[in-house]
């Protein structure tokens, strides 16, 4: 009888512990959608687009190592991005789709690797600047029906590679 009810209680976590497979793939999709629109942000310079899926209390590290926490202050942090001088010539980030890695921790959780080549710009000498890799190590959490960065580490990309 003890082993029954241990098997059961198992079985219930196993089941209420995994989203079903039409949930998984549905906030993939959001995902995936989420974060295209941050790149098209990226492209146009367009500051709420690029803090908007940020969590009230979201914390980013910067791939300089700049630790910025809260929306207001990664606000800050991008709206000095946009002022820079690559920026303006047309520097901005891109995520290439394929390359994105989602892993579902709950259903209201995600860990998401995702790797960001800035691209585009000039420097002042007015040469074309080298693409620049890194990887964006990035917890969304669902939060009233819409999911929100809430940490967000870049690395430089050689560290993941295998």
């Amino acid at each position: 009888m003890r082993l029954l009810r241990f098997t059961l209680v198992g079985l219930t976590l196993l089941v209420w512990g995994r989203p079903i497979q039409g949930q998984t793939d549905s906030a993939e999709a959001s995902l995936r959608s989420l974060i295209a629109a941050h790149e098209r942000a990226s492209a146009q310079n367009d500051l709420r687009g690029l803090v908007d899926v940020y969590s009230i209390d979201a914390e980013m590290i910067s791939g300089a190592g700049a630790i910025v926490r809260g929306r207001d202050a990664i606000e800050a942090y991008y709206r000095q991005q946009i002022a820079s001088a690559s920026a303006r010539s047309g520097r901005h980030h891109t995520h290439p789709p394929e390359a994105i890695r989602i892993r579902f921790v709950t259903p209201d959780v995600a860990l998401i690797d995702l790797p960001s080549r800035s691209v585009g710009g000039q420097d002042a000498a007015g040469q074309p600047l080298s693409p620049s890799d890194l990887t964006l190590i990035t917890v969304w959490r669902k939060e009233a029906a819409t999911w929100l960065v809430v940490s967000q580490r870049a690395l430089p990309t050689t560290v993941l590679q295998r």
